[in-house]
């Protein structure tokens, strides 16, 4: 098993356990993160959401050693947020998603782009050569995001019946 990153300069990464549903729920059903994951007309996530993405990230860890992290902030121990890469399906084929959300108060701080690239540094450890990510079009500041990581923009497609910009490494 490759060793990947466990800590940025601000943060601490580490899969998620079934202790961390708590997390998942405080993160996903905050209205300022919601509204992003789902926007309208889309139906907001509520419960039992948030138990299962935690299912599934855990699920995704054990199959293939790797997946999303939860972030703790190194100095303050506080939970930050969800970052890391999975395995998912566009277009019909088999690809890596690069994806975040940081607690809103955490926002502007420029964490996801430092969480991220350390999600970048263990996509090519790993080998991957091609790893996407998605943006809600509206959502600047995730698109700063990906431009400071240097992913290329692919253009606009729809996603859940709503424009996402796609993004590739």
């Amino acid at each position: 098993m490759l060793a990947l990153p466990s800590a940025t300069e601000r943060t601490l990464l580490a899969a998620p356990s079934g202790e961390d549903e708590r997390r998942y729920r405080e993160l996903l059903l905050a209205p300022q993160v919601n509204r992003w994951l789902r926007p309208p007309p889309l139906v907001p996530l509520m419960d039992p959401d948030p138990g299962l993405w935690l299912a599934r990230d855990i699920s995704h860890w054990r199959q293939h050693d790797f997946g999303p992290w939860m972030l703790t902030g190194r100095s303050s121990q506080r939970f930050l947020g969800r970052v890391g890469l999975s395995h998912v399906t566009f277009d019909g084929e088999a690809v890596v998603e690069l994806s975040w959300a940081i607690m809103p108060e955490y926002w502007g701080q420029g964490l996801a782009t430092e969480v991220a690239r350390a999600a970048l540094a263990a996509a090519e450890a790993l080998g991957f050569e091609k790893v996407l990510a998605y943006t809600v079009a509206s959502n600047r500041a995730s698109r700063r995001v990906v431009e400071k990581l240097g992913l290329r923009p692919l253009g606009e497609v729809k996603r859940a019946g709503l424009a996402h910009l796609l993004f590739e490494l």
